[in-house]
């Protein structure tokens, strides 16, 4: 290995250690921009305070959209500094205008042909930038392919933009069906911008209506090529093509591996740069990108063919990007020009050196574009003229351009630093003179301001409960329902019990027969009946457990939406469970709250806990020894001895369904009674307990975003605006001041 590949190997290696603190550095610079996004909001507060005290702060200088952007020019130059030390290669960029030989170089220096770079003479030929790297070991050329989103977003939307044409198609299926203007004067630009945009305007005709060569290849998948077959995908298709393979609008990044003829150093990539002076929109911007991104060094290519041999305005265009792109490294360390001499008179060669000598270099020894004269056809010339030099030049080079941009993103940096900490001091101490209540003051008022305001709606609640017990209160749900369920018994045992009278003698005589006495049939009979009404008028559940549910929904509106997320429709037993498990589960927990909300949410108000056990008395005249049905009174085992006990059984029944009914209709009344029962105790351990005040602040201390989130955007007070500005502050210094050393 040669002194220069040894150098450059080394540089390589020492920009790989700088990764974590550039990383580092940039995460820390996000976090200073977050910061300074939430200052702007929290400043802006504090200016629209009511509290005139706070309007001879001096705050209204402050300036926050410049910091801002002061922070944005440190990580932009941060980028730059990551993008330069992430590149595992020294990558060589081929720049310049379109037919001046930019691919035949990359031909020489690669020893790839027509098939893999194409070369032409006339209108452009390739079509897609590529990357290309030296390698020992692989062979492959691996294309990226757009997505349908990426397509629209980064072709689509530069020709939009550029012409004037309103957002650009969020999906291909818009795209396809997009109506294009027809011609120049149908655009909406000024005569002379609508001259220069027509061969953009054609050009993205022709890229929609040649839509069906590339729409399947929109699938963002990385595919391998055959370097036969490379051309198709990279490259524009030949004139006269009767349908025309626009496959290459669907490629997004091109990388080509393979092994170079001669080379030095084994970490090499070359880029072929955006060709300058094609019609395809922000040609500029792109080629800054590149240039920024991805490469070390630029060779920018000239042919001076015919009238090529002037240097002129588009020439030095495209050098005024590789001055802007170079940042703070030395112009000279970053970029060369290639006069690309092969087949020419030297004539040309030479006009195209005097104009380069007085226009470009201002006829200075130490010129600021260094020049290269070579045949980019003959790869031996390549090697020697052009790639040997260069890599001597970036073997000293190299270190002083990584130096210089670090050393600018330092600067920056420091300077951003020092600013942003004056002005966030600055304001501290404006700050300091704003006598504002301490953090445990103002816990203690808003917990107490909680805690009354519970109390109150807790007692709003209890009341309406105390109007439900009055003895005056009719709940005409219930009593409807009741009486709903009494005329459905009553029904039930006109109809022989469910079963028919008919059907019910018949079974009666059938069973007197077998037993050869009536007493067995009675008691079975009035067992099943008395069974069965208490049954049916278990239905009454649906009423009770919808007061169960009124009882749980107020509760829930009287801790109020700050408490318990609660809105009509929703469930007000999950929503006071969920209250219990916060208050359970919070930093400083608040068992006797929560335990206050498990007691009124166990209450219970259904039928077999509330009703049955009266219910069971009122049903009594069922059983066999209260019905006047003796076993021994004879009774004929006939269809007339079992019309005489249908009656009586069925009277007995009727007297039964009514007794239950008018049971029934007791509850409302011990229903009330019972859930006032519950809320008064529910209020004195919930307001009243000895843990109750104590509890409070920590649940204004734990939830305070949720139960004050408009504090600093609504009517709240100018002091909380005063705490979150120096909140703020304070965590933006710390930011700044970060001294980890990173991972």
């Amino acid at each position: 290995m040669s002194d220069a590949s040894t150098r450059i190997a080394a540089v390589l290696e020492e920009r790989r250690r700088r990764l974590p603190t550039v990383n580092f550095e940039i995460e820390r610079w996000e976090r200073v921009q977050q910061s300074l996004g939430r200052l702007g909001g929290a400043l802006s507060a504090v200016r629209e305070a009511p509290d005139e005290s706070l309007a001879a702060l001096g705050l209204d200088t402050v300036d926050v959209t410049a910091l801002e952007r002061r922070a944005a020019e440190v990580l932009a130059a941060l980028a730059t500094v990551r993008a330069r030390v992430s590149r595992h290669t020294m990558n060589i960029g081929v720049s310049g205008r379109a037919r001046n030989g930019k691919s035949t170089l990359l031909q020489s220096l690669t020893g790839l042909g027509d098939d893999q770079i194409p070369a032409g003479a006339g209108a452009p030929v390739t079509a897609v930038r590529s990357r290309i790297f030296h390698s020992t070991e692989r062979h492959e050329a691996r294309l990226t392919m757009h997505t349908e989103e990426s397509f629209c977003s980064e072709v689509l939307a530069g020709y939009h933009e550029e012409l004037r044409l309103g957002p650009p198609p969020r999906t291909i299926g818009e795209f396809a069906g997009q109506a294009y203007p027809a011609s120049k004067d149908d655009l909406a630009l000024e005569p002379a911008e609508q001259t220069r945009l027509v061969p953009m305007l054609v050009r993205l005709r022709v890229i929609q209506s040649s839509l069906d060569s590339y729409r399947g290849l929109l699938d963002g998948r990385t595919r391998n090529v055959e370097f036969g077959e490379l051309r198709r995908w990279v490259s524009y298709p030949a004139e006269g093509e009767d349908r025309p393979d626009r496959r290459y609008l669907a490629v997004r990044d091109a990388r080509i591996t393979c092994r170079f003829p001669v080379v030095e150093i084994s970490d090499l990539g070359l880029v072929d740069l955006p060709g300058l002076g094609e019609t395809v929109p922000n040609a500029e911007k792109h080629h800054i990108a590149g240039l920024e991104n991805d490469v070390d060094f630029v060779l920018n290519v000239k042919r001076p063919d015919g009238t090529n041999a002037y240097w002129d305005t588009h020439d030095s265009a495209g050098l005024g990007l590789i001055c802007q792109a170079a940042g703070a490294a030395p112009v000279r360390d970053f970029a060369a020009i290639l006069v690309n001499n092969g087949a020419l008179p030297q004539a040309n060669v030479d006009a195209l050196l005097t104009a380069v000598r007085e226009n470009v270099n201002e006829n200075g020894a130490d010129a600021a574009f260094p020049v290269i004269v070579a045949d980019v056809k003959k790869p031996e010339t390549v090697q020697a003229e052009v790639l040997g030099p260069v890599l001597d030049h970036l073997a000293s080079a190299l270190p002083r351009m990584d130096a210089a941009v670090v050393d600018h993103a330092v600067r920056l940096s420091v300077a951003a630093r020092e600013q942003l900490l004056a002005v966030a001091g600055a304001m501290l101490a404006s700050l300091r003179s704003v006598l504002v209540p301490t953090a445990v003051d103002e816990l203690i008022a808003r917990s107490g301001e909680l805690r009354a305001q519970t109390a109150v709606a807790i007692q709003e609640w209890v009341a309406d409960l105390e109007q439900r017990a009055d003895e005056a209160y009719e709940d005409k749900e219930f009593y409807d329902r009741a009486d709903q369920l009494q005329s459905t018994v009553h029904n039930w045992i006109l109809d022989g019990f469910g079963e028919t009278t008919e059907v019910w003698r018949k079974r009666a005589v059938a069973r007197m027969r077998v037993d050869n006495a009536s007493a067995p049939f009675v008691v079975n009979e009035l067992n099943g009946i008395r069974v069965e009404v208490a049954r049916r008028f278990s239905a009454i559940d649906d009423v009770l457990e919808r007061r169960r549910e009124e009882f749980w929904g107020g509760l829930a509106a009287a801790l109020g939406a700050r408490l318990v997320p609660f809105t009509e429709g929703d469930d007000p037993h999950r929503a006071l469970t969920d209250l219990a498990v916060r208050l359970r589960e919070a930093p400083d927990p608040c068992p006797v709250l929560a335990e206050a909300i498990d007691f009124v949410l166990d209450v219970r108000l259904d039928y077999r806990t509330r009703v049955l056990p009266r219910m069971r008395t009122a049903l009594m005249m069922l059983r066999a020894e209260s019905s006047g049905v003796p076993g021994d009174t004879p009774v004929a085992h006939t269809d007339d001895g079992a019309q005489q006990l249908f009656v009586h059984i069925s009277n007995l029944a009727r007297q039964a369904n009514y007794g239950a009914a008018q049971t029934l209709k007791e509850e409302p009344a011990t229903t009330a009674q019972v859930l006032l029962a519950f809320a008064g105790q529910f209020e004195d351990q919930f307001i009243r307990s000895s843990a109750s005040e104590a509890e409070f602040r920590r649940v204004a201390e734990a939830f305070r975003d949720q139960l004050w989130p408009d504090e600093l955007n609504g009517p709240a007070l100018a002091t909380a605006r005063v705490q979150h500005l120096r909140s703020v502050l304070n965590d933006l210094i710390a930011h700044l001041n970060d001294q980890r050393s990173p991972r």
